[in-house]
């Protein structure tokens, strides 16, 4: 019986890794942000295509000055890329750029394609490829171009704005009754929902805010819906095409309390606006 033994193969491959970040890591500036694609999750970093789980991990150790998107461990964070998930093309390398990041890394091995439609996407909105054809399972492309070009059509305070809306957006908890988060055929992120749920929304950042909070709500059955938000209790008839709602929100800035153990700045207290949502059909 003769047992293939694969690690030769592992180590071709984790030497061909070390040298192409090597060679980014000789292009950019020293700190630069890299995100990572295919997105996917922590801890339950399952298989996508050939790509096996917890391989965006190896980037980050076979790095010495770059900082890796993944793994996503805040609330934050997490809210974040919950945003950045649901743009395409130039919707999102702009919000990357916005957001900080020089180059976004794309390991095709994860593509059905081998990356090709989200790499042409990318491309076309003016993303760059570097070290062209110097791997087949890695694309890099650099977002200097795009970066430039919000500068020049927002000038630096506005850039700066804009950056920091996105990145201290206010960060949504599914709760109790929702089932994981899906796409549509366009797209559009949506979650299936029980008659009874909840989600929480949190304000991550130092400031206070006010913002329309804006969702669809649909059932199979003509029914009544109920949502309660906080103290107020909004009740509709919910119709099998579904119901708009804009639903104004404001919330107190983040705090943070100190802990006395410890002696220092440590636990956050995220300010909260809770969403329950009964439906009788």
């Amino acid at each position: 019986v003769h047992l293939r033994n694969p690690r030769s193969t592992q180590e071709n491959e984790t030497n061909h890794l070390k040298q192409t970040i090597e060679k980014i890591e000789k292009i950019v500036p020293r700190g630069s942000s890299v995100f990572q694609l295919p997105i996917t999750g922590f801890p339950s970093d399952g298989n996508r295509e050939k790509m096996l789980p917890y391989a965006h991990g190896q980037a980050y150790l076979a790095s010495s000055t770059l900082h890796w998107s993944w793994p996503s461990f805040s609330i934050k964070h997490k809210a974040w890329l919950d945003r950045i998930q649901s743009l395409n093309g130039n919707d999102m390398i702009e919000a990357l750029s916005l957001s900080n990041f020089r180059l976004i890394w794309i390991n095709r091995f994860g593509y059905s394609d081998n990356g090709a439609e989200i790499i042409k996407k990318l491309t076309d909105a003016g993303a760059v490829e570097i070290l062209v054809n110097s791997s087949d399972r890695y694309t890099i492309l650099d977002l200097e171009n795009v970066t430039n070009r919000l500068l020049k059509r927002y000038g630096k305070t506005e850039f700066e704005k804009q950056s920091n809306q996105l990145l201290n957006a206010p960060a949504i908890i599914w709760g109790e009754g929702f089932y994981p988060m899906e796409t549509t055929p366009d797209g559009r992120l949506f979650n299936w929902s029980q008659k009874n749920s909840y989600f929480v929304i949190n304000n991550t950042s130092s400031t206070a805010i006010k913002f329309d909070l804006s969702f669809l709500v649909a059932s199979g059955k003509k029914g009544d819906l109920k949502i309660i938000i906080d103290n107020n209790v909004i009740t509709r008839t919910i119709e099998t095409s579904g119901i708009q709602f804009e639903i104004p929100i404001h919330m107190q800035a983040l705090k943070r309390k100190k802990s006395l153990l410890l002696a220092k700045w440590d636990k956050f207290l995220f300010p909260q606006a809770k969403i329950v949502i009964f439906i009788s059909t």
